[in-house]
């Protein structure tokens, strides 16, 4: 991510994440021991991500922040990201058994018509 993010925002969106997806698949102490070629921390980075562009892009959207970019194309971006995720999120349930239903608050499945 750019090093203009705002910590605060990428905090919480890593917390939203692990707390929708990945704990529903592994635990804390997983998440904590997973090196940056683990699918764990591939899934959680992209997820990260993706919740950030969400969160920016409704900022954008709804006034409160100066469009820095064109939407057609940002929509077309933020599908691909989404499959992305959706691989992610398949490869890391094919390595680790899901406890429970995750809570899909980046709506990877719904909007990019992935069936999970």
């Amino acid at each position: 991510m750019s090093a203009n993010a705002d910590d605060r925002i990428v905090t919480r969106c890593a917390s939203t994440v692990k707390d929708a997806y990945l704990l529903h698949y592994v635990t804390d102490d997983d998440i904590a021991e997973a090196d940056a070629d683990n699918v764990i921390s591939k899934t959680w980075n992209a997820l990260t991500f993706l919740c950030y562009c969400q969160d920016v892009e409704f900022g954008t959207r709804t006034g409160g922040e100066k469009k820095r970019f064109d939407y057609g194309d940002h929509v077309k971006e933020e599908e691909r990201l989404k499959s992305d995720c959706a691989l992610l999120l398949k490869a890391l349930k094919a390595e680790y058994p899901e406890k429970s239903k995750i809570d899909d608050v980046c709506r990877v499945f719904f909007r990019t018509q992935f069936f999970y």
